[in-house]
């Protein structure tokens, strides 16, 4: 199954959110579901590495992880929008989408 998970929360974070979100992930793909994560923020590319990433959550595979900009005025409601948009826009079939 192919799985868009959406979060609020920025990433790599120390807030206990954020953690809850990658490891969901995480556990997910390890049960073998196909999963990206959809995150606001620009982190510099540093922190966007695979292995930067895997480090400061202690993961043993990497996570497809997305960045997307947000405007924080706005609470992050446009994040939610444009990362649904550019989830679907991956689809290969609009069903998948849903």
């Amino acid at each position: 199954m192919k799985l868009a998970v959406i979060t609020t929360s920025g990433v790599p974070a120390t807030q206990a959110h954020s953690m809850q979100a990658v490891k969901v992930c995480a556990a997910l793909q390890q049960a073998g579901q196909q999963v990206r994560l959809w995150v606001p923020g620009n982190p510099p590319p540093e922190q966007r590495l695979p292995e930067a990433v895997m480090a400061h959550y202690g993961l043993s595979e990497p996570l497809d992880i997305r960045w997307l900009p947000s405007i924080r005025l706005l609470r992050r409601y446009d994040f939610v929008l444009r990362a649904f948009a550019q989830q679907c826009a991956l689809c290969s079939h609009p069903a998948e989408c849903v």
